[in-house]
């Protein structure tokens, strides 16, 4: 008598979005990208210092064969405690070891600089107060609804 296996569920659940390289959320050929190039800056830095993987293995309190693998086996998504294991051992910020392209994206600080450049600071201040007060307002009419 043979046994009834239960079927693995393959079709699209209702509401669920198809996560694929077409989607601006989630890119999974960029994300293996910038995962390749993360390894490589890793390995870059680590050869800059002179410094052997089974030194560096020490330093990150990682082992060995699970450094080896990070760089030279089959492709492997690096996660965020070994990017701060690592990143700490080097003694450098995480960022450092990202894509320049995507650490040099305009911050909100940046974007309010370039507003505001060659503004008076009366000028900026009365900027900041409409801002606070137009947040506020909205605020308010938000809680208003509920």
């Amino acid at each position: 008598m043979g046994r009834n296996k239960k079927a693995y569920h393959t079709e699209k659940i209702d509401g669920a979005k198809n996560v694929n390289e077409n989607n601006p959320v989630y890119n999974e050929k960029l994300r293996r990208n910038i995962n390749s190039t993360v390894k490589q800056n890793i390995y870059l830095e680590i050869e800059k210092r002179g410094l052997s993987l089974a030194d560096f293995s020490v330093m990150a309190d990682v082992s060995y064969s699970n450094l080896w693998t990070t760089f030279f086996g089959q492709e492997h998504m690096l996660s965020m405690d070994s990017l701060i294991k690592f990143a700490y051992a080097l003694e450098i910020p995480i960022a450092q070891l990202f894509p320049e392209e995507i650490t040099s994206i305009e911050t909100n600080g940046d974007r309010f600089d370039n507003i505001t450049k060659g503004l008076d600071e009366a000028s900026i201040n009365f900027l900041l107060n409409f801002v606070i007060n137009y947040v506020n307002e909205n605020k308010r009419l938000r809680e208003k609804k509920e």
